[in-house]
């Protein structure tokens, strides 16, 4: 037995119920638990830094989900696919913009990731950034280039989230960067209808302004 498996013993014993369903091999267990020492021990012994699990997702996936940017950037120090994705379509970057973890968002789009990938459902980050709530994140992702009229599998676009949100602010960017304030979701929702429906009148203004309609 090698040192790395004695190492990822121990990390087994506090995350046993995520190993098990995830089938996790130990350096997708280092960079969840952000143990950079036991990361650069086994990649040193010679682990596959785009080693997949069951779930075809490679240890940057799990970093990126879990925020360990010191694992995000020794990973792709090491050779990591930044676009790698899984059997969801998930991106490190997906999952990063998901949760919300803005210093692995940058690290991982200062290193190449795909602003504008998309997974399963053709959501975006941006689409990730604001669903979420993650308002700082989805205005960096615009100015590296993310589509604000990208399109998920519901025919929703950022505008439409932004709207639904009343973040005002999202909402004058996206606009700013050519969104379309009529673009109609496959249910025939516009963006206005959508502040319309939460009561954002300051959204409905500013949808109008612009030309928009219910």
């Amino acid at each position: 037995m090698t040192s790395r498996h004695v190492l990822a013993g121990i990390l087994l014993t506090s995350v046993c119920l995520i190993a098990s369903s995830a089938s996790a091999a130990p350096l997708h267990l280092a960079a969840m638990e952000g143990n950079r020492g036991l990361a650069e021990e086994l990649l040193a012994e010679g682990e596959d830094v785009n080693e997949r699990d069951h779930l075809n997702r490679t240890p940057l996936h799990w970093a990126s989900e879990a925020g360990n940017e010191a694992i995000v950037e020794l990973l792709m120090d090491r050779g990591a696919d930044v676009n790698a994705k899984d059997r969801f379509g998930q991106t490190p970057l997906l999952y990063a913009t998901y949760k919300g973890n803005g210093a692995a968002v940058a690290l991982l789009v200062a290193s190449g990731a795909d602003v504008n990938a998309k997974d399963q459902g053709t959501n975006t980050p941006l689409h990730n950034a604001v669903y979420m709530d993650h308002k700082p994140i989805a205005k960096y992702l615009v100015a590296k280039g993310a589509d604000v009229t990208a399109k998920n599998n519901y025919g929703i676009t950022p505008l439409h989230l932004a709207s639904l949100k009343g973040y005002e602010d999202l909402v004058n960017l996206f606009i700013a960067k050519g969104a379309d304030v009529n673009a109609r979701d496959i249910f025939g929702a516009t963006p206005m209808q959508n502040a319309d429906h939460r009561g954002h009148e300051n959204i409905l203004m500013l949808l109008e302004k612009h030309g928009g309609h219910r």
